[in-house]
């Protein structure tokens, strides 16, 4: 079933937030009503097929779409036959008002306009004024209108009113310039969703007439909205207040003779008060730009003091991991230079050793001191005369390194002869 968001729990809150909320309006007969079902797939949505208005009441329709909850709103047509503008101004306002206050923003506007009518002008151009004023310029980019009915007309015609509509200021132009978007919309779905899904990426927006009304306190029938639709009895009011001045006037001057002195006197000390008070209103003028100038010059040597501490920040710490990778550098060249120099000493003691080595040969008589075997399985075996007092050997298979880093290689011995190999 439709909604009319009466509903105030923590848990409908939610989910309205979550939701694409878009109010469709327009003048009766427009399409508003057709649109949202052929959008939306719901049949519950009552479409007339007269210039009278089958939407009564703001109707909320909700349905889901590429896993996006939209909420669809129809509101009552204007230029309807049964009920003024006024009325449904007032109705569409009422409704603004509660559905904010319950928490629910809208994230765009859709207007549609029937392409075939053949101006905008008299009740329509009234109603596109109060529809700029109902939403606000600020919520001009939330705005997305849409001329339907293209079927209806010829192409050449319906391009003509819609460049009319797109340059005139006093009809869309206005709010094109503000940020509002055009569009054609056909019959079709996918139509239809491209529109919406067109607004579903703008942020939730306060129409003007909402701000003036929750923000500004402002009762429904003193909005712009609803002034707009109030001016020709304003009109009357100001031309009746003119005659009432003409006749004062009048009888002003019949008792001109007695009263002019009093009132050449009562007008300079009106002029005098009006000069005071302009004088007063001229220092404090000149008070509070001074105020906001020395505020400004404080604000901007702050930033200046702040960008300076930033740039004096930044050299510091580019100056400190300089000096770490500096120190690093020298640690690894450091190192390096020690790695060096212990590789050259231990080349140095064996060469030291090797120069002075002087080991007389022993003849092995005993297992290979490595692995255990029998030294002369093979043709060589190898001496160590620093290790174990000259009596350590290698078989030929287990080679002439004894293990220690700072001995010269083994000597290399044949087992048939015992000759030192050098």
């Amino acid at each position: 079933m439709p909604g009319t968001f009466q509903e105030n729990d923590s848990d409908s809150e939610g989910e309205q937030e979550d939701s694409i909320v878009i109010a469709v309006m327009g003048v009766t007969g427009a399409g508003k009503s057709t649109f949202i079902k052929t959008v939306s797939g719901r049949n519950d949505v009552v479409v007339g097929d007269s210039l009278c208005s089958e939407t009564s009441e703001v109707r909320a329709y909700e349905f889901l779409h590429n896993n996006k909850q939209y909420i669809l709103v129809d509101t009552p047509g204007f230029d309807d036959t049964k009920r003024s503008d006024s009325q449904i101004t007032e109705q569409i306002l009422t409704w603004l008002k509660t559905s904010m206050l319950e928490g629910t923003k809208l994230n765009g506007v859709i207007y549609l306009h029937r392409i075939s009518d053949t101006r905008m002008a008299g009740t329509a151009l009234r109603n596109n004024r109060m529809f700029r004023k109902l939403c606000g310029v600020d919520a001009f980019k939330n705005i997305v209108l849409a001329t339907t009915f293209w079927g209806e007309v010829n192409k050449d015609v319906g391009e003509r009113r819609e460049k009319e509509l797109r340059e005139n200021m006093d009809f869309w132009g206005g709010m094109l310039k503000g940020g509002a978007k055009m569009v054609r919309l056909q019959r079709e779905r996918a139509a239809g969703l491209e529109l919406v899904e067109m607004i579903s990426g703008q942020e939730k927006v306060v129409l003007g007439a909402q701000d003036e009304m929750i923000n500004g306190g402002q009762d429904v029938k003193k909005t712009s909205a609803m002034r707009e639709e109030s001016d020709a009895l304003e009109k009357v009011q100001r031309e009746l207040e003119a005659k009432m001045k003409a006749e004062r006037i009048k009888l002003q001057q019949e008792e001109e003779k007695k009263k002019t002195e009093r009132e050449k006197k009562l007008r300079e000390e009106q002029d005098a008060l009006k000069k005071k008070r302009e004088q007063e209103r001229v220092a404090e003028e000149k008070k509070r730009v001074k105020a906001k100038a020395d505020a400004q010059r404080a604000h901007a040597k702050q930033l200046e003091d702040m960008r300076r501490e930033r740039r004096l920040q930044e050299e510091k710490i580019k100056k400190e991991k300089q000096e770490m990778e500096r120190k690093e550098r020298e640690e690894r060249q450091r190192q390096k230079e020690r790695e060096e120099a212990a590789a050259a000493e231990v080349v140095r003691r064996r060469a030291e050793y090797q120069k002075n080595y002087n080991c007389i040969g022993i003849r092995a008589q005993w297992p290979c001191d490595k692995c255990k075997g029998k030294v002369f399985r093979y043709t060589v075996y190898y001496h160590c005369c620093f290790c174990h007092t000259d009596k350590y050997f290698h078989c030929g298979g287990c080679g002439n390194d004894c293990g220690e880093a700072d001995h010269p290689y083994m000597t290399q011995r044949t087992t048939p002869d015992d000759c030192i190999v050098m």
